[in-house]
């Protein structure tokens, strides 16, 4: 890419790249802050750590009874990543 490619792209695309480190800025300076909010968050993280404590990965338990009411999908992707990065904190879930 010549130089002068390279400005025209920065003039044209510059606000649009500096808006999205500046919200990356501020979501991820404030992620873990605070703790997890509301019992939606609580049960997805239960529901998660209990997938890899137990390996219930088709039917989600909460407290030895089956939780069919929501898709497995948030669940499978929390308790893969909880798998994958071997934490279990509010950066995981």
């Amino acid at each position: 890419m010549s130089t002068m490619a390279a400005r025209r792209w920065a003039r044209r695309r510059g606000p649009e790249v500096l808006l999205a480190v500046l919200a990356g800025v501020v979501f991820l300076g404030f992620l873990g802050a605070l703790d997890l909010w509301g019992k939606r968050e609580q049960r997805a993280s239960a529901e998660a750590l209990d997938t890899v404590e137990n390996r219930h990965w088709l039917v989600a338990q909460i407290q030895g009874r089956p939780r069919l009411e929501k898709p497995p999908l948030p669940r499978w992707t929390i308790a893969t990543l909880i798998l994958l990065t071997g934490h279990r904190d509010e950066w995981v879930v």
